[in-house]
């Protein structure tokens, strides 16, 4: 099925027409913003099939079938603002994660072609990093500085209290890591809950910070 066609089937906007698309095309429709999108697994691309506003004006069982959004989808948005920028993989690497929560292994050869590079060159850089993650973490991610400065006022004790709370059933879901320097070396030990820096934190202080992840979740 070519772009031309796909367009041309769908260009009513009639459930019918867009399920059935779908349905006998292998494809995947996607809400972005006021358009509904038709991605194809051998489409390079994506198709903008028509505008509108949401899909619930197609009914609940749309809505429930169809994801909202794409994680390739957003990494493509992201390639296009960084693709022409000198020195653009890191920061494209970054705001893909903070993006997404990940880079997805699926981007690298994306990101490789958009940036000219080889895909051993992005993949060797996603790697290197311990920052970088390629799979999503299901969970908050807790960040614990097990770091020179950090190990030396408590935290490798910090972090087996982490692991003991985190593991207890009824625990807000969380992803434990280690990193090593969140800059917070005056301010021992450190650690960082989604977005959000912590020093000086305790066994205790700990508790707390986790408990009211549930009671934001």
């Amino acid at each position: 099925m070519t772009r031309a066609d796909s367009v041309a089937q769908a260009s009513s906007g009639r459930q019918s027409g867009l399920l059935h698309l779908a349905a006998t095309s292998g494809a995947v429709l996607m809400q972005r913003g006021p358009f509904i999108s038709l991605y194809h697994p051998r489409s390079p691309g994506v198709v903008i099939i028509t505008t509108i506003t949401s899909l619930t004006e197609f009914g609940p069982t749309m809505n429930a079938r169809f994801p909202a959004a794409a994680p390739l989808d957003r990494v493509a948005e992201l390639v296009a603002v960084h693709r022409d920028r000198p020195g653009a993989l890191l920061p494209l690497l970054h705001d893909i994660q903070d993006a997404l929560g990940y880079v997805p292994a699926a981007a690298v050869e994306t990101i490789a072609g958009a940036l000219n590079l080889s895909r051993a060159e992005v993949h060797g850089v996603l790697t290197y990093y311990h920052h970088f993650r390629t799979e999503p973490t299901g969970g908050v991610v807790v960040q614990v500085c097990r770091a020179e400065a950090c190990r030396a006022c408590g935290s490798e004790a910090l972090f087996e209290h982490a692991q003991q709370v985190l593991a207890r059933p009824g625990t807000p879901s969380c992803h434990l890591e280690s990193v090593y320097c969140l800059g917070l070396c005056a301010s021992s030990p450190a650690m960082m809950v989604g977005d959000k820096l912590h020093a000086r934190m305790t066994p205790e202080k700990f508790d707390r910070v986790i408990a009211a992840q549930g009671a934001t979740a």
